[in-house]
């Protein structure tokens, strides 16, 4: 990510992380290129000091967000909203994986947020396709799979299939792309409960 923030960016003046799942990262990140660290919750405290950002940052300073995944944008643009709220400039964000939804990519189009991630949805299919991890045949059905997606609903953070479009997207895969399924599944309620709960990741 240093390397990537490096490339793309001028230096910033501080590295944000999005609560709780970017915390970590964002810390390694502030570590590595000797910059402060500051996070920010989904909303303010309601006890306290009621801070929705933590870590001493100045009106006027610049920042790059770190976030962990990208699906709606939501939780992301929340932050950076609330940094620019305190008359922070953000120069960009980066991110380990984005699922390439077109919620998300308008959004931060709109809001004229430079993203950038390590990895994406599209680069994880080519790869697993080159590997014959997948048929190539079953292409279509995981690229139905994204785009089909329902949206987050209103106060929630799970994304969710309905249970229809999720028996026809299964109904057309073979075996193996089945699998790769249930793992992008899990591995996206791991995060989630990860993010929820504050745990670390080994």
């Amino acid at each position: 990510m240093r390397k990537k923030i490096e490339q793309q960016f001028s230096r910033p003046d501080a590295i944000a992380g999005v609560a709780t799942g970017a915390i970590g990262l964002g810390i390694l990140v502030a570590e590595a290129m000797g910059l402060p660290f500051v996070y920010i919750r989904p909303k303010a405290k309601e006890h306290g000091r009621k801070n929705q950002i933590e870590g001493y940052i100045e009106p006027g300073q610049s920042v790059i967000v770190i976030e962990d995944l990208i699906s709606t944008g939501k939780s992301s643009f929340q932050a950076i909203s609330a940094l620019k709220d305190h008359g922070v400039s953000v120069k960009g964000m980066v991110a380990i994986f984005t699922y390439n939804f077109d919620i998300a990519s308008s959004l931060f189009e709109k809001e004229k947020i430079e993203v950038h991630t390590l990895s994406d949805y599209n680069n994880l299919i080519e790869m697993a396709s080159k590997s014959n991890y997948i048929a190539e045949h079953t292409l279509d059905s995981l690229l139905s799979w994204r785009s089909e997606m329902t949206t987050l609903r209103e106060g929630a953070w799970e994304m969710e299939l309905t249970g229809d479009l999720e028996r026809r997207l299964v109904a057309g895969l073979d075996s193996a792309t089945l699998k790769i399924f249930r793992q992008m599944q899990e591995q996206h309620r791991f995060w989630l409960r990860h993010a929820k709960e504050g745990m670390p990741v080994k």
